[in-house]
């Protein structure tokens, strides 16, 4: 039986962040300091903790490929990962004329999709001007498991972005409802996957959601 581990991060933390401003595809921040020392916190607890890895995977957002570089300085060992495979569908929703609008601002300027994302039926939001959950979601999962295709012998670090990871968590789980699956900001995820040879058949766990422990110490 072979197994691989899956860490899945969330972005450090961007001045967007800090303000409650959405940022999707349209605002596209590097990290600010908080930001950046997250990710050498994850970094070094990677280096401590975690398994040998194998292959980096990350979104095209600034923000995602900074803390993928921040994390490699830490565990990339020589031979063992060659580069920074930028993933294109592993982007963030496309929140549309959402992005560089805080939240209270999009209350009042879409108030109907505003409702609906936030306290109604997540799976038939489409954002104004944006992407729908349906389209994003199919994205997103067919990322993973182009990702997880191309690499699966070797244990990968992925950085993404909160919804994308949550939208991946809630697939695994089995349902479409991904907004309670919180996403802190360089928050670790472990996903196992054992093959049976006996069978051919992958096992999937979710071994941890949402890991801080490395910004607590």
């Amino acid at each position: 039986m072979k197994k691989q581990l899956i860490y899945l991060v969330r972005h450090g933390e961007t001045e967007a962040n800090r303000n409650d401003i959405y940022q999707g595809w349209r605002v596209n921040l590097p990290l600010n300091s908080k930001g950046k020392a997250q990710a050498h916190r994850l970094g070094r607890f990677l280096e401590k903790h975690g398994k040998q890895i194998g292959a980096i995977y990350t979104s095209p957002a600034k923000r995602a490929k900074n803390t993928a570089a921040i994390v490699a300085e830490h565990i990339a060992k020589p031979k063992t990962v060659s580069e920074i495979i930028i993933e294109k569908n592993l982007y963030e929703i496309d929140h549309g004329d959402w992005c560089g609008h805080m939240a209270e601002e999009v209350r009042k300027l879409w108030p109907k999709t505003a409702m609906e994302w936030w306290h109604g039926d997540q799976s038939k939001v489409k954002f104004p001007g944006g992407e729908s959950i349906p389209n994003a979601r199919k994205r997103i999962i067919n990322a993973f498991e182009n990702i997880i295709a191309k690499t699966p012998d070797k244990n990968i670090l992925i950085v993404a972005h909160g919804g994308t990871n949550s939208i991946f968590i809630s697939h695994l789980m089995g349902t479409k409802i991904f907004r309670p699956i919180k996403q802190d900001n360089t928050c670790l995820n472990i996903i196992e996957r054992k093959f049976n040879e006996e069978v051919s058949t992958y096992k999937i766990k979710i071994l941890l959601i949402n890991g801080v422990f490395h910004l607590l110490r």
